[in-house]
């Protein structure tokens, strides 16, 4: 016999549902908070804070996008997953009601 695969749905759909909400909170993030020149005196400190913020702006675009990639993949694969097992529930259904009603093993006759 085959093996047996189990997924979690409810766990695919946590996942994808905290997946959006640090996407959300990256996408809600103010990284110009910390640029304010004054903040840091020294030209070179803070033309590295400002470098910082640029490479980090660059970067959390890049990681939102990939977010948003990864949670529209699990949420297919939940999707995807619980339509086979809906198929396969509906497939064996229909059989046991073509067999006289019964998926098991038929019991003797009285």
């Amino acid at each position: 016999m085959g093996e047996v695969i189990d997924v979690d749905f409810d766990a695919l759909d946590q996942l994808a549902d905290r997946l959006q909400s640090i996407k959300t909170m990256l996408e809600n993030t103010k990284a110009d908070r910390i640029a304010d020149p004054g903040v840091f005196g020294d030209d070179k400190v803070s033309g590295a804070v400002h470098d910082f913020v640029d490479n980090w702006s660059q970067g959390r675009s890049r990681i939102i996008k990939e977010l948003d990639q990864i949670v529209t993949v699990v949420r297919g694969a939940a999707k995807g997953y619980r339509e086979t097992e809906r198929g396969l529930n509906d497939n064996l259904s229909q059989t046991a009601a073509g067999a006289g009603g019964s998926a098991g093993p038929s019991s003797p006759a009285p």
